[in-house]
C-alpha cells in the first residue's frame, strides 16, 4: 500500500529526496513546506509529459496559501459574532456616517425615501453606470449536484424559463423601464452582464446563451469570464488524487474570489471603458434576487458606500440558509478574499 510522504523525519529523508528528485527547485520547497510531496508516487508510471504536466499544475496550485487556509479553518474559532445593528431611516437625513455592519430594513423606509432612491437607481442607470455579475461558476452540490441556472426543472415554471433566462429577461425589462420614465432620454441604454463561469460550468452555461439567442440581450453586453478553482483537500489537509495520471482534484473557489477573478481578467477593463461605475453582483441559484433593484442601487449611490448586501429574515429559524452577522475581528478565512482584491 503507497506510504504517505508527508515529511522527511516520519518517511525518511531518502524517501523525500527520491520523490523530489527532478522538481524545480520552488516546486520542490514548496512540497517540502506544505507536506504534499505524497502527490509525486505517481511518478514511475507517468510519461515525461504527463509528469511535466503534474509540475506545472502543482506551481499554479498556490500550495502554501492553500495549507495555510487548512490549518486557518482547523485551528478553533476565537472570533466573536454580533448582530447587525438596525439603524432607523430617520438618521440618515442627520449626516449619519454609515458603517460596516448596519442594516436599513426597506419595509420600514417611507414611501417618499424609497421612490427617491428608486430615481437616483433608474438614473444610474439610464447613465448606462450599472453592470451584472451572474455568479454561476459552482456546481451548487447541495441542489442536487447540476447547475441549476440553467435548468428550467426547479422551477417547474409553466414557461419552462430558466433563473438565468430570468434574470436576463429583468435586465432587458430594466432597461425598458428606464427608457419610458425618460423618453426625451435618446441614447442607447446597456447594462453590461459579466458571467463567472468556471470549468465545470462554462460549457452548459455558454450553451444556454447561445440555444436561447442571449435572451434578446445583446451578445456584445454578455461578457463571460472565468472562476478560478482551487484545489480539494481531504480531511487530513492532503490534495486528493483524481486519476492515475496524476491529476488532482480542483473545485470553484466559492463567490469571495469574484472580485479576484474580476481583477484578473478583461472584463473589469471592458466595464470602465464603458463607464461603469457599480456592479451588482447575483447568485444564480439565488430564486428571490432581484437584479438591477433600482431602490439598492440607488440606496448605495445616495449615501455614497463602497459595499453593501441585500439581506431577507428567515421565515424559520430551522431555515438552511447563511446568516449575515458582524465578525468582531480581522477576517482571514477564504470568505475575505475581497479584502486582498479589493
Amino acid at each position: 500500500r503507497p506510504q504517505r510522504y508527508g515529511s522527511a523525519q516520519s518517511n525518511g529523508l531518502s524517501d523525500l529526496d527520491e520523490l523530489l528528485a527532478g522538481c524545480p527547485r520552488e516546486l520542490a520547497e514548496n512540497l517540502r513546506e506544505s507536506g504534499q510531496a505524497a502527490l509525486l508516487r505517481c511518478k514511475p508510471w507517468l510519461s515525461s509529459g504527463a509528469l511535466r504536466g503534474l509540475q506545472r499544475s502543482l506551481q499554479c496550485a498556490q500550495l502554501k496559501q492553500t495549507v495555510h487556509r487548512y490549518r486557518d479553518i482547523e485551528s478553533a474559532d476565537q472570533y466573536g459574532f454580533a448582530v447587525p445593528v438596525s439603524v432607523p431611516w430617520a438618521e440618515l437625513d442627520l449626516d449619519h456616517v454609515i458603517s460596516a455592519g448596519q442594516v436599513f430594513s426597506a419595509e420600514e423606509a417611507q414611501h417618499d425615501k424609497v421612490m427617491h432612491l428608486r430615481k437616483v437607481g433608474l438614473q444610474a442607470i439610464r447613465q448606462n453606470k450599472l453592470g451584472v455579475v451572474l455568479l454561476a461558476g459552482g456546481a451548487n452540490w447541495r441542489l442536487g449536484g447540476n447547475f441549476v441556472g440553467c435548468s428550467s426543472r426547479l422551477l417547474n415554471l409553466k414557461s419552462g424559463k430558466s433563473i438565468i433566462q430570468l434574470m436576463c429577461e429583468r435586465v432587458r425589462r430594466v432597461a425598458m423601464l428606464c427608457r419610458t420614465e425618460d423618453r426625451r432620454w435618446q441614447k442607447r441604454i446597456t447594462i453590461p452582464v459579466l458571467v463567472m463561469t468556471s470549468r465545470l460550468t462554462h460549457r452548459s452555461v455558454f450553451e444556454h446563451f447561445e440555444a436561447n439567442q442571449y435572451f434578446g440581450l445583446h451578445p456584445g453586453d454578455v461578457i463571460f469570464f472565468d472562476q478560478p478553482v482551487s484545489p480539494v483537500l481531504d480531511m487530513a489537509g492532503r490534495l486528493l488524487p483524481q486519476s492515475l495520471g496524476g491529476e488532482f482534484a480542483q473545485s470553484p473557489g466559492g463567490t469571495g474570489a469574484v472580485l479576484r477573478a474580476l481583477a484578473n481578467s478583461s472584463a473589469l477593463e471592458q466595464c470602465r471603458d464603458r463607464g461603469v461605475e457599480c456592479l451588482h453582483i447575483c447568485g444564480t441559484e439565488n430564486l428571490v434576487a432581484r437584479v438591477c433593484d433600482p431602490v439598492f442601487i440607488g440606496f448605495c449611490r445616495h449615501l455614497d458606500v463602497d459595499c453593501a448586501a441585500k439581506v431577507a429574515e428567515r421565515g424559520d429559524v430551522t431555515e438552511d440558509a447563511e446568516l449575515f452577522v458582524v465578525r468582531q475581528s480581522p477576517v482571514s478565512t477564504q470568505f475575505a478574499d475581497v479584502e486582498d482584491a479589493a
